[in-house]
């Protein structure tokens, strides 16, 4: 007895689309991912600049509780997730930019914790608005074949970000 085997087509005999013309919105999508994250990356490469005796000299406690900012993302990322599935909106997007750039710099007039406590939350806060918009933005605007190009475009943006940060070496290479 033999039995009917359903055989995909072969990729090669598939017909070839192109992307979307939308390659603007998926840059500028990608772009702020970039920043995103290199924004959150740069201020994990300055914590032990602020942590130091003679900016902040912050203790290990006091560097722990910036942690807490994650907590604050997750949380208002849910929030951000729900509002933006009823009305959606590209302000949504700007105001987690807005509240991202503001926050990182308003870093050169804090000088103790109390501060940088409140700007960290701040910036965590903004940028919690990103992943829940920009990914629903791509996976509506690219929706088809071309969907895990657009979002591999997104993540590979988002990596690079946070691969920004670049550690500078003194000259006595260490």
């Amino acid at each position: 007895m033999l039995r009917e085997v359903a055989y995909l087509p072969s990729p090669l005999t598939l017909p070839r689309r192109s992307m979307p013309s939308d390659r603007r919105l998926l840059w500028v999508i990608s772009y702020h991912h970039a920043c995103n994250d290199g924004t959150l990356m740069a201020l994990i490469a300055l914590l032990p600049v602020l942590a130091s005796p003679d900016v902040m000299n912050l203790s290990y406690y006091e560097v722990g509780l910036l942690g807490l900012g994650l907590v604050v993302t997750v949380v208002v990322q849910y929030g951000v997730g729900r509002i933006a599935d009823r009305v959606f909106s590209r302000y949504l997007l700007e105001i987690g930019s807005i509240l991202m750039g503001l926050s990182f710099a308003l870093l050169l007039l804090v000088n103790d914790f109390f501060g940088l406590f409140t700007v960290v939350i701040m910036m965590r806060f903004g940028s919690a608005f990103y992943h829940p918009v920009g990914t629903s933005w791509i996976t509506r605007k690219f929706a088809g074949p071309h969907v895990e190009t657009a979002l591999a475009s997104r993540a590979a943006s988002g990596t690079s970000g946070s691969s920004s940060r670049w550690r500078h070496r003194g000259s006595s290479g260490r």
